[in-house]
């Protein structure tokens, strides 16, 4: 499912991994992250919103970031399971 709203807040996507728990993943293009941490990143208000989603949804295992990085045509992805 993607962008679904939850309590006011929206998931960009809500999946099941191979285990089959329920996680909501956070997507975020970025030309390049450098050494910031997933948190850096999201800053502490998104983290908040992240962590209400999880309240919100007792189902919800799992919080994932997933990174699109690099430019047009040469993204590359990157998965940061259980940021929260």
């Amino acid at each position: 499912m993607r962008n679904h709203r939850l309590a006011g807040l929206e998931i960009d996507l809500l999946a099941r991994d191979p285990s089959w728990r329920l996680v909501a993943v956070e997507v975020r293009r970025r030309p390049s992250v450098g050494a910031a941490t997933p948190l850096q990143l999201l800053g502490a208000r998104k983290v908040a919103a992240l962590r209400r989603q999880r309240e919100a949804l007792p189902a919800l295992e799992r919080i994932d970031l997933l990174l699109v990085l690099g430019p047009d045509g040469g993204e590359r992805l990157r998965l940061i399971r259980g940021i929260t």
